[in-house]
């Protein structure tokens, strides 16, 4: 707000925009890019986001759709739901996948401070990947092992690429 003496008063207004939608125990809500939670979708929008990022024909979607495992607490708009930094993290992550074309169904986490992203492909395992480390070192490393895996060499669970440069999987 800006006020100039005798009578000119000036308001700026930023509407907050939904950068993610989180879901967590069965409600999505929409968090902008500071952590704030600034919209709760309806039981209708929700069933709709997990019906949508859980088909195997869905595209990337506009809006990344992470799904949280446990949360200390139920979010209400307006309030701060992950810092800034945590946010932050989490969209350079999506953005890294998209502009990677790095395709997968869904993106879990276990809490909102986890570091640890669990990202569900088209096939019969997961990825991990490291929110702390750049991803792209992660991807080249998931790609270089996919590369040279063997045709006989068989996944099961996961690949974990959290450590650029080396690879573990069951």
């Amino acid at each position: 707000m800006d006020k100039k003496v005798p009578n000119i008063l000036r308001l700026k207004v930023t509407e907050r925009q939904s950068s993610v939608i989180v879901i967590s125990h069965g409600t999505a809500f929409e968090v902008d890019r500071h952590g704030v939670v600034t919209r709760i979708l309806s039981d209708d929008e929700s069933r709709t986001v997990q019906a949508a990022s859980s088909s195997p024909n869905h595209g990337p979607p506009l809006v990344p759709v992470l799904s949280i495992q446990s949360t200390s607490g139920t979010p209400s708009d307006s309030n701060e739901f992950v810092t800034e930094g945590q946010m932050q993290r989490w969209l350079d992550t999506f953005d890294g996948l998209r502009k990677r074309g790095f395709g997968y169904r869904g993106a879990f986490i276990e809490s909102s401070s986890s570091t640890k992203i669990i990202l569900d492909l088209f096939e019969p395992y997961h990825v991990y990947f490291d929110l702390l480390t750049p991803i792209d070192a992660q991807i080249d490393s998931y790609y270089a092992f996919i590369e040279s895996k063997k045709s006989d060499m068989a996944i099961h669970e996961y690949i974990d690429a959290r450590i650029p440069g080396r690879i573990y999987y069951k």
